[in-house]
């Protein structure tokens, strides 16, 4: 008897540390996807405001001269 409660208390532990492991996983999984998307958003939101820039940087390189 107190065999076969130490072969579940074993078997408990280990499906408990692969559940720790599995969820563990999954959220740094979801860490990378959701970086990821949040670096793909900030390059759509930036991309205007890069343009905009270089256009400011070109026409005041060109004012002094004119």
């Amino acid at each position: 008897m107190p065999l076969c409660a130490k072969d579940t208390a074993l078997q408990f532990r280990h499906f408990s540390r692969s559940c720790r492991i599995a969820i563990l996983s999954f959220r740094i999984l979801a860490l990378d996807v959701f970086e990821l998307a949040l670096e793909f958003t900030m390059m759509i939101v930036k991309a205007p405001f890069k343009r905009r820039w270089k256009v400011e940087l070109v026409y005041h390189d060109e004012s002094p001269n004119v």
